[in-house]
């Protein structure tokens, strides 16, 4: 039962993917494929901020089993503080290699100039995820496993995927609904922008996954911020 939670994450973490997915392929193939490229930049990233969860559990676990509150919180803020730098400096390196690293994933130009066109919100998406595995970790390590799900249900799918879906066919990033119900570019607004349809839907989607991001950290923040360590180090050793 332990490992429940954690499979459910996966699997609303990739259901979620994949309807992102398919919201892109509705609109353009070449919209799909740039979100495929820059989703690329991040989950090969993404290591880094795997193997700092597994150690930050690991140790939050070992030292309130051995009734040390004060070693577990000290060691989540070491972990916290460790992905906020080097979360950030990996942020800044996809930033400054954006065009070297879509060549690496892709040969096609109009593609490679999309995913480039959003390496910004990809950047910073990338450090706000570091910072959530940074706070995920020592809920696992509390075996509160209950709550990061809750958490990554609610950023996902309470906000990522439905807002993407409005901001891409809303007046959001210059895109707007004709009388079809088909999405379109409003003339004046992207030209003052200087951005195509393609570009404003990415950028678009990439904003609101921001949002959902930062909405699940914050509430697996609030749950860390909250933790009564010397109640779950009595808990451990029972």
């Amino acid at each position: 039962w332990l490992s429940a939670p954690l499979i459910f994450q996966y699997a609303t973490n990739n259901v979620a993917n994949l309807t992102l997915q398919m919201l892109m392929s509705s609109e353009c193939e070449d919209l799909a494929s740039a979100y495929g490229v820059t989703s690329s930049f991040t989950n090969t990233a993404g290591s880094v901020s795997m193997a700092l969860y597994v150690a930050v559990s690991v140790r939050v676990g070992t030292n309130l089993g051995e009734g040390r509150p004060l070693a577990a919180r000290r060691v989540m803020w070491m972990g916290v503080g460790f992905a906020s730098v080097a979360g950030g400096l990996i942020a800044i390196g996809l930033y400054a290699f954006r065009s070297e690293l879509a060549h690496f994933f892709t040969d096609d130009e109009g593609v490679h100039a999309l995913a480039v066109s959003v390496a910004g919100h990809v950047s910073l998406y990338y450090f706000l995820n570091s910072m959530m595995w940074a706070f995920w970790a020592p809920l696992e390590g509390q075996m509160r496993t209950m709550l990061p799900s809750a958490a990554l249900t609610i950023g996902m799918w309470g906000v990522t995927v439905p807002f993407s879906r409005l901001t891409i066919k809303s007046g959001w990033f210059g895109v707007t609904v004709d009388p079809t119900g088909t999405a379109v570019c409003d003339a004046a607004q992207c030209a003052a922008d200087g951005v195509s349809l393609a570009e404003a839907q990415l950028a678009a989607s990439w904003w609101v996954g921001n949002m959902g991001m930062l909405t699940t950290m914050g509430l697996m923040l609030w749950a860390c911020l909250t933790s009564d360590w010397d109640d779950l180090a009595r808990q451990a050793q029972e």
